[in-house]
């Protein structure tokens, strides 16, 4: 499932980061192709086109070699606008990572 975790790259592993990015991504697709993203919303898992850029350029700071930017349209930031994810968004998204990835969780325990 496409998705945006709300965790600091610095404390997640590598296969969620790459996913996480690899998601912006897919994220942008589907707003090109004018996809309804109410579902993603619902579920604190997009937060709009401007979020979706801020992710990507945080987590490709964690990838060595990354080569792939992202660029979004102005026409796609106004049809998908900032959503400020917030305390119930960011429990629900670091509890899902926390309960599926031992590692991410013990780099948030520790």
């Amino acid at each position: 499932m496409t998705r945006q975790w709300l965790a600091k790259p610095s404390l997640m592993c590598i296969s969620h980061v790459t996913g996480e990015h690899a998601e912006t991504h897919m994220f942008l697709a589907k707003m090109r192709k004018g996809h309804s993203l109410d579902g993603f919303i619902e579920g604190d898992m997009f937060f709009g086109a401007e979020y979706v850029k801020f992710r990507h350029d945080l987590l490709a700071l964690y990838l060595k070699g990354h080569s792939t930017p992202l660029d979004i349209e102005e026409n796609l930031h106004k049809q998908y606008p900032l959503i400020l994810p917030d305390m119930k968004a960011l429990e629900n998204s670091l509890g899902t990572l926390l309960t599926r990835c031992e590692y991410c969780r013990s780099k948030h325990v520790a």
